[in-house]
């Protein structure tokens, strides 16, 4: 999947639960990481996407 659709996904789903970056990410991975991943500026990694 392209990185820009999987961002907006991930991005959309946490907006509905009203999730900050940092909420959503503890124990998983960086907020920085996410944001990129959110941005589409990076793919997720495998693991992160099954966390």
């Amino acid at each position: 999947m392209n990185e820009r659709l999987t961002g907006a996904m991930i991005r959309r789903a946490r907006l509905e639960k009203n999730w900050s970056q940092e909420g959503l990410c503890r124990d998983i991975c960086a907020g920085s990481y996410l944001s990129r991943i959110e941005q589409g500026k990076v793919e997720a990694a495998s693991e992160v996407m099954r966390r």
